[in-house]
């Protein structure tokens, strides 16, 4: 893992909206969206992947990064600061069996990680991405896995959500006009 040393700005949530299909057990359509109080800026250019470009950037080893405050070995506290690490795509039959699923994986989901690097507790819902140069791609929102990288991560893929997600961001900002 890595520190990202970023200047920082506290914005409060507004409103938090969850996709109406999500399941826990077995977690399916693992996905939230976060209204904030007051806008951001300087935040960059991060765009979310559609399934075009989704298909071009996930491929079994291509490299992917998480970033999170979660938990980085078991017994510690969530990270003071903003960690990030690069992990490698895993197909989703592999990830199956190391994650201790009897049931398929849907194929809305990304499995990354393994080699003891991973997401953990008090990063879900954090970003799965590629950078290139100035530009974010997020790819993923990070759902569940087994362990503090013991294999493996299981990541909600946004592509399939794009309708769900303008829907959403639509309605929120006409709301305000």
């Amino acid at each position: 893992s890595t520190d990202l040393v970023v200047s920082a700005k506290l914005v409060a949530p507004k409103n938090t909206v969850i996709n109406p299909n999500y399941r826990c057990k077995p977690s399916r359509d693992d996905i939230a969206l976060i209204e904030l109080e007051e806008p951001v800026s300087d935040v960059g250019y991060v765009i979310l992947a559609d399934a075009l470009t989704e298909s071009k950037l996930i491929a079994p080893e291509q490299a992917l990064l998480i970033s999170g405050w979660g938990k980085t070995a078991i017994g510690n506290p969530v990270s003071r600061y903003l960690m990030e690490a690069e992990i490698k795509v895993v197909k989703n039959s592999l990830c199956e069996k190391a994650v201790g699923l009897s049931d398929k994986l849907p194929s809305n989901v990304i499995c990354a990680g393994g080699g003891g690097k991973d997401s953990w507790e008090g990063d879900s819902g954090g970003p799965l991405y590629v950078r290139g140069g100035s530009k974010i791609t997020q790819v993923g929102v990070v759902s569940f896995g087994r362990g503090c990288g013991e294999g493996p991560g299981v990541y909600t893929g946004v592509s399939a959500y794009m309708d769900w997600i303008s829907k959403i961001a639509v309605t929120s900002v006409s709301s305000r006009c």
